[in-house]
């Protein structure tokens, strides 16, 4: 995320693209403010289809073999007003990318020391785990390597709250905090419960309190840790989505998150959706019916596998989609338009 312009990458094994996602007005890219969830860059990375970072500034690193190549936003053309970038037509016959997920390790800049954080896949690294700080002014030299994962690390975030630690989240479920100036982890907290990996955390510290959001694929939820008791202080939930990544805002004191429906397909159809049963208490909105009578639930629907039950979390809530959810917490999401798959309407 680069949280000075407001805008996430994104990349797969060739090429980079930045999409904005602050709110109207909070930048400006020349004479163009860009609508939340537009495609604002899109750049070839050619050879270099390793872990990438954001720079102070903009500056958007990727690692290759060899060397890293870097980038600066604030000279890139851009999207503005639908147009293409770079040479070549437009060719929409085959826009699928393959999953990278693989093969894009994650990373992030550690701005007191000015090392990128890094991790690289174990099945590169003959079966070990690597966490790492770099220091991309010395040609990518390991200045620190972070002992502990069981897994591949699938997530960092820092705080400008307290500049030495940066927590990692790995795909072992555990979420681990770290020293920069030691190799081995202060904390390590248990958010996945053997059920599912670490996929998202972010450090922050609101009035000064350190707290550490977590979430995973599986759980669809956000979980909240107060460190000074070492423990979960309250959850948030996703609507039945898969959490990718939380980015902290700390002008507007609000957590976003991204996450994937993973009840629908490429096309946007739904699946392994049945009736939701939703109580009278749990609605947003209670029609007025008669006494006895049950609220009609024809267009409410709910996943199969779904981790938790509709009233788990008082309002009933299901995304049916992929969502950037907005933080706006003086608003009750919309209900979703999870659809039943066409066998199970007879």
């Amino acid at each position: 995320m680069d949280n000075s312009h407001k805008l996430a990458v994104v990349a797969d094994s060739d090429r980079i693209k930045t999409l904005f996602w602050g709110r109207a007005g909070d930048i400006n890219l020349g004479d163009w403010t860009p609508a939340r969830g537009q495609n604002v860059h899109t750049f070839k990375s050619g050879s270099y289809n390793g872990p990438l970072a954001v720079l102070p500034g903009g500056r958007i690193p990727r690692a290759g073999k060899g060397g890293v190549a870097i980038w600066d936003v604030k000279t890139l053309a851009t999207h503005q007003g639908g147009k293409l970038v770079g040479e070549g037509k437009l060719n929409i016959d085959d826009p699928w990318r393959d999953d990278c997920e693989e093969t894009v390790e994650r990373s992030t800049l550690h701005d007191p020391s000015g090392h990128v954080l890094a991790a690289d896949n174990a099945q590169r690294n003959s079966g070990r785990y690597g966490c790492y700080a770099l220091d991309l002014e010395s040609n990518g030299k390991k200045v620190m390597r972070f002992l502990g994962h069981g897994g591949e690390v699938d997530a960092f975030s820092i705080s400008t709250g307290d500049a030495n630690v940066f927590v990692t989240g790995c795909s072992d479920g555990y979420a681990r905090l770290f020293d920069m100036r030691h190799p081995l982890p202060v904390m390590t907290l248990n958010p996945g419960g053997r059920i599912e990996s670490c996929e998202a955390v972010s450090f922050i510290h609101p009035d000064g309190v350190p707290v550490v959001y977590t979430a995973g694929p599986r759980s669809a939820s956000v979980k909240a840790w107060d460190i000074r008791v070492r423990a979960s202080t309250y959850e948030l939930a996703t609507g039945n989505t898969a959490v990718r990544a939380l980015s902290w805002d700390a002008k507007h004191n609000a957590l976003y998150v991204a996450a994937e429906c993973t009840y629908m397909g490429r096309n946007g159809n739904h699946f392994g959706y049945r009736r939701a049963k939703i109580p009278r208490w749990a609605r947003e909105f209670v029609e007025e019916t008669e006494p006895g009578m049950d609220v009609d639930e024809d267009e409410e629907n709910w996943p199969e596998r779904a981790y938790r039950q509709e009233s788990f979390f008082g309002y009933a809530y299901d995304a049916g989609d992929h969502v950037l959810q907005d933080p706006d917490v003086k608003e009750i999401p919309e209900y979703g338009r999870g659809e039943l798959e066409w066998g199970d309407f007879w």
